[in-house]
């Protein structure tokens, strides 16, 4: 198992395979591997971390559970933040277990990601945000 598979809640961890980032997604971040934009929720625009703080990470898949319509979403980009208070409007929901799930502090929509409680490290789906 990798360390990157150790970060991820057992729980939320598919077996798949492990899906690089895309070429589409290289814009989104600078030399060094940070987010060269900021983030921002979907619905309310509000402002969820700015530039240069977090780091693009892919995991392995994350399956998300939708509506009977749509079926499960999978998730295998993410922003890692090392240091929670680096948001700008992030709510955290109580403890699940060894994590917390994060959503927008304006509008409450979420899961956008999760919170690991054993490395405190924060992970948000790209797909989840805007980058602007």
């Amino acid at each position: 198992m990798s360390e990157t598979t150790e970060e991820l809640p057992q729980s939320l961890v598919t077996e798949t395979e492990d899906n690089a980032v895309t070429e589409e997604d290289t814009s989104l971040v600078d030399s060094e591997g940070k987010n060269s934009k900021s983030l921002s929720c979907l619905n309310c625009n509000c402002l969820l971390l700015r530039p240069n703080i977090a780091l693009l990470k892919s995991l392995p898949s994350v399956m998300v559970r939708e509506d009977s319509t749509h079926g499960l979403e999978v998730l295998s980009d993410f922003w890692m933040v090392s240091d929670m208070f680096q948001f700008e409007n992030m709510a955290f929901s109580k403890n699940v277990e060894d994590m917390k799930y994060l959503a927008c502090a304006e509008c409450d929509i979420g899961p956008i990601g999760w919170h690991n409680l054993c490395d405190q490290k924060c992970y948000i789906a790209i797909n989840r945000i805007k980058h602007h």
